[in-house]
């Protein structure tokens, strides 16, 4: 009898196995969204959702089905509404397929909402829908539209891989446009001791003769928000300061000037920093140590690397290229008034009754801090090679 029993209930477990998901849907019906692009129509005072979609095409088909051009099997859809959600059911008119939001690659907000809407409810419906994941890159398209930088297509690529992986290759050898992701931004914006950084993407005229449209798109800075709005940018070097407080260089270079008109490259291969912040009378005291590793990975002067003064040198001019990325970025964000570094969370962390009575005007506290930053780089290797080729 126990034998018979176990036997029933093995038939039954393997029946609903095979009996599959509750929620399939053929391929053949889904059309998956890769990019989300949302813009504000001012004149019109409505959003606009651009979606650039692609699906299944059969073997050896090459057409696009949707509103729009790109790579095979690939659209945009572009829909109005008075809110967010309204604009994407609206877009459902076009689909001739049901979308699938499951993979979304990155979202595109456009320069004009960023500036006059607070991100905290554009990131209200993200938060809400189940069928979109919180870990999705965001960026600003900054000067223009989201709808503008989705319809750019790359000569050899899809167009939302093309913009993730410019943001991938960008912090992994630079150390700059670091991506921010949706779950971040709605964790920064619940948060009065820290502000986002989101990165920003430019459309700018393409030099390859190949391109379709001669347009290109190109990473351009991180945008500064505060209180849900872009309210500036860190551009160049000075982005570089996020991921060396946040403890995100995987590797990045620095130029050496090492005569009067020649560099040497520095490739920084780690960074760690440590961060104390505290109250003194009514003024914040944030304390920065930078240590940092690296190698030399080109020598354009005639310097012999293997004498201590000319390796002390170059440490010390690098540790001072790091302090200045640093400085300068604090600079620009307490112009800003926007502590987007997260030292009120440090200092909510490590003196929660200094932070519980500034916490409420923590950003114009932020504004009028001291800082010190301390900057220990070391050289620990000179690539393949020792003394420039050739020497004499």
């Amino acid at each position: 009898m126990k034998r018979k029993f176990v036997f029933i209930l093995s038939f039954f477990i393997t029946a609903c196995l095979l009996a599959g998901c509750s929620n399939y849907r053929e391929l053949r019906d889904a059309a998956f969204i890769a990019g989300i692009g949302i813009d504000w129509l001012k004149e019109k005072q409505r959003y606009q959702i651009t979606f650039q979609a692609f699906s299944p095409s059969p073997a050896g088909s090459s057409s696009s089905s949707g509103s729009g051009s790109g790579p095979p099997g690939s659209a945009l859809f572009m829909a109005e509404g008075r809110t967010i959600s309204e604009a994407a059911r609206q877009a459902s008119k076009k689909f001739s397929r049901m979308p699938d939001y499951s993979h979304v690659r990155i979202v595109i907000i456009g320069d004009d909402l960023a500036k006059s809407e607070s991100l905290n409810f554009i990131f209200d419906v993200f938060e809400r829908d189940a069928n979109i994941r919180a870990n999705i890159p965001v960026l600003i398209a900054r000067g223009t539209s989201g709808k503008e930088v989705l319809s750019v297509i790359p000569a050899t690529e899809h167009p939302v891989e093309s913009i993730n992986g410019k943001v991938k290759n960008s912090a992994k050898m630079q150390g700059e446009n670091q991506a921010t992701e949706v779950y971040q931004i709605i964790n920064q914006l619940s948060s009065k001791g820290s502000e986002p950084t989101i990165g920003g993407i430019s459309v700018v005229a393409s030099k390859d003769p190949s391109s379709p449209n001669k347009k290109a798109t190109k990473l351009s800075g991180m945008g500064i928000i505060k209180e849900g709005k872009l309210v500036g940018w860190l551009d160049g070097t000075k982005s570089k300061s996020i991921s060396f407080l946040n403890n995100q260089i995987i590797q990045t270079n620095e130029s050496i000037r090492c005569d009067s008109h020649q560099y040497t490259s520095v490739r920084i291969t780690d960074s760690r920093s440590k961060i104390k912040v505290r109250m003194n009378s009514g003024r914040p005291e944030i304390v920065i140590h930078v240590n940092a590793l690296g190698v030399l990975d080109e020598m354009l002067c005639n310097r012999k690397i293997m004498d201590y003064d000319v390796l002390h040198e170059y440490e010390q001019k690098t540790s001072n290229n790091i302090l200045s990325h640093i400085r300068d970025g604090i600079n620009q964000a307490k112009s800003q008034k926007s502590d987007i570094f997260g030292f009120g969370d440090i200092l909510h962390r490590q003196h929660p009754e200094q932070w519980k009575k500034n916490e409420n005007r923590w950003n114009d506290v932020f504004s009028k801090s001291k800082v010190s930053i301390h900057v220990n780089f070391n050289l620990h290797g000179t690539s393949m090679r020792i003394e420039p080729y050739p020497y004499k």
